[in-house]
This record gives structure tokens, C-alpha cells and sequence, in this order.
């Protein structure tokens, strides 16, 4: 066990100074996944845009959650956009992931936005209030 964790890790790595070629997938016990593409062609500009695809689940959210602090970390963009045009499925998991990203944002004197939501977590976001809290384009 111990083994393949750090070949899973060291498999995970990402040179400093690289564009990470976009996509992360993780599978879950169901074979769920989640891509993760991130887009740093405005990063000059302050602005990361994040684009997900597949699902954001209790599976999904922790690796988000780890590319997301990496990708923040690496470019400290004032903004971050997260584009969730080809997302499935979300759950609160997903939910608070975005909420953790705005806080940690706001903090910095940054913003959250979202772009194209797709229905499926757009009912999420509603129901958990999120709407109200972070900008639409």
C-alpha cells in the first residue's frame, strides 16, 4: 500500500515552472471521474481559469481540492474562474471545495467566479445558497 501511494504521488508531480497538461483523473470505487484542465493563457492577466469535467463527489473533491490549492499556489492569481460546463454531477462536496476557493480568494483580495454551469450543479449551488455568494459570467 504504502509502495503505490508514493508512485501514485511521484506520478502526480508536476515540475514548478511547467504547464500542467490538464488533466487529472481519478477514479473512484464506481469508476466516477473528474477531470481537472487548468488554463493559465490568462494568468498574466490575473485571472486562472479552471475547467472541470465529469464528477465532483466525495471521491472526485479531494483531489480538486489538492490540484486547485496547487495550481493557486503556483500562479497566486487575483481571480480564479471555474468553468463547469461539463460537469455531471455535484454534491455538497463540490460545493465546499468552491466555497473553500472563494474564501481563500477573498482573503487574498481575489474573486471567484463561475462560467457556464451546467444544470446538474447548478441545483446544488442553489439549493446550498452558493449563488447568492459568487459571481456569474
Amino acid at each position: 500500500m504504502q509502495h503505490s501511494r508514493e508512485a501514485r504521488r511521484a506520478s502526480l508531480r508536476v515540475a514548478p515552472g511547467v504547464l500542467r497538461a490538464a488533466t487529472s483523473r481519478v477514479p473512484s470505487m464506481d469508476e466516477t471521474s473528474l477531470e481537472i484542465r487548468v488554463d493559465r493563457a490568462r494568468v498574466g492577466e490575473g485571472v486562472l481559469v479552471v475547467v472541470l469535467a465529469g464528477e465532483v463527489d466525495p471521491s472526485t473533491a479531494g483531489r480538486l481540492r489538492v490540484d486547485l490549492t496547487n495550481a493557486l499556489e503556483a500562479d497566486q492569481p487575483a481571480n480564479v474562474v471555474l468553468d463547469l460546463a461539463e460537469v455531471t454531477f455535484m454534491d455538497s462536496s463540490g460545493v465546499r471545495v468552491i466555497l473553500e476557493t472563494l474564501h481563500r480568494q477573498q482573503a487574498l483580495g481575489g474573486d471567484v467566479s463561475l462560467r457556464n454551469v451546467a444544470a446538474s450543479p447548478l441545483r446544488v449551488l442553489e439549493v446550498s445558497g452558493l449563488t447568492g455568494l459568487i459571481r456569474s459570467e
